[in-house]
């Protein structure tokens, strides 16, 4: 396998609100947002406090529901009760946020054009600017917004809506990192290391950390930096991000510097931070599996023992597993490229009972249903991933069972009647 450049670019969407914080920085003085009472009434009557309270309590449940309806496939439904809650409380920017996002990810990310007519009906569009105009100090609805409009092809209007999210906070680190991507990516790299650097300096993530690497490597500044993961990579508080700057500078170590030991090296020093972590794991066994073959022997042996070893202490509650099932979807890979498809199928369906709704590993395992002529049953695992992952799948599935019964009834004909 080769070894495969860490990516960040996900890292700038993190900002999605998953956590219920106040919004009093965000909010207006309207009816119901932080007006207080004395609290001092009578028999049964309620402080307004309290009452404000109830209300917030209301609809963080509302909220959390919401969300669980999106995870299932539910887009329709979680509108719903995103609307209400802004019925309740139209100051609410985590839900106008959340609403805004499922509506883009409804449009399934297809270019819109310059087209008036169409960009009025875009109800992606009209989300976030109902947002903007209700919580213009969110930051993340503006960062989200130039984000929908980067990917609609609209570059000038969305350059426009993240300086408005800078002139908000200028060192946000999502801000900057998606900013700094899309100038990267029109070629304007000056403009994207001043912005990952300015971040940088206030509030360092991994994912301004590797793509100031990956820049600094393409302009050949390779001293430049292996320095930058040295200085970052105790220095975030997020284990997931910790390891994503160790596994960059193996990375670098083992593909620029040919220092195949050091690269060894930083990676269990990840792992000595989080034993767990699928990410850090994987990667050992492919550089394990890497250096075999530089020395002439087996590096599928490398990488599958290393694998088996771990997955099957998990299995047994030996180690505390991590927290998706990458080991057995790289387990798993290795022995199909091996053509042992039998003991693949094993590992995945042991990866399945340990990650029931493991993306990868529903997947996989359908494909496999698939090259064995199981269609029915690849569609029943593709349909227990979210809703928008597994039209396309499922869709592909009942093809290939089609085509396959039309192939059979086509064989059987011909051998009847005899038809070449």
């Amino acid at each position: 396998a080769t070894p495969v450049s860490p990516t960040s670019s996900s890292s700038s969407n993190n900002n999605n609100g998953k956590q219920w914080q106040s919004n009093t920085n965000q909010r207006g003085t309207g009816p119901g947002n932080g007006a207080s009472g004395s609290g001092s009434g009578s028999g049964h009557a309620r402080s307004p406090d309290r009452v404000h309270g109830n209300k917030r309590n209301k609809i963080k449940v509302m909220f959390q529901t919401a969300k669980g309806m999106e995870k299932a496939g539910k887009w329709n439904e979680a509108i719903d009760i995103f609307k209400k809650i802004l019925v309740d409380d139209p100051l609410d920017s985590h839900t106008h946020l959340a609403m805004a996002r499922l509506e883009a990810r409804r449009e399934n990310g297809r270019p819109t054009t310059n087209d008036s007519d169409q960009q009025q009906h875009s109800t992606a569009r009209n989300a976030f600017q109902e947002g903007t105009r209700c919580c213009p100090r969110s930051v993340h609805i503006w960062q989200a917004w130039a984000r929908y409009e980067e990917t609609s092809g609209d570059l000038t209007r969305a350059k426009e809506l993240f300086e408005k999210a800078l002139r908000l906070d200028a060192t946000n680190p999502y801000v900057c990192h998606a900013y700094g991507l899309m100038e990267k990516k029109i070629g304007n790299t000056k403009k994207a290391k001043t912005l990952w650097e300015t971040a940088l300096k206030k509030k360092p993530t991994a994912a301004l950390v590797c793509s100031l690497g990956e820049i600094l490597i393409a302009e050949e500044e390779l001293d430049e930096a292996r320095e930058l993961y040295r200085q970052y990579q105790c220095r975030l508080k997020s284990e997931r991000e910790t390891t994503e700057v160790f596994l960059a500078a193996a990375w670098l170590e083992e593909q620029y510097f040919r220092d195949y030991d050091r690269a060894e090296e930083l990676i269990r020093m990840s792992l000595q931070k989080t034993p767990q972590s699928g990410r850090a794991n994987v990667a050992l066994a492919r550089l394990e599996g890497r250096q075999n073959r530089r020395n002439d022997l087996s590096g599928k042996d490398a990488t599958r023992k290393r694998l088996s070893k771990i997955c099957t202490e998990i299995e047994k509650g030996y180690v505390k597993g991590p927290e998706n099932g990458r080991m057995f979807n790289a387990w798993a890979n290795v022995e199909i490229k091996a053509r042992k498809f039998d003991e693949a199928y094993r590992i995945l369906q042991s990866g399945i009972n340990l990650y029931p709704i493991d993306t990868s590993l529903l997947n996989s395992a359908g494909k496999m249903e698939e090259r064995r002529g199981n269609y029915t049953g690849a569609k029943d695992l593709y349909q227990k991933k979210p809703k928008h992952r597994t039209i396309c799948t499922i869709a592909r599935s009942i093809g290939n069972a089609r085509t396959a019964t039309f192939t059979g009834r086509r064989e059987r004909f011909r051998t009847s009647t005899g038809i070449l």
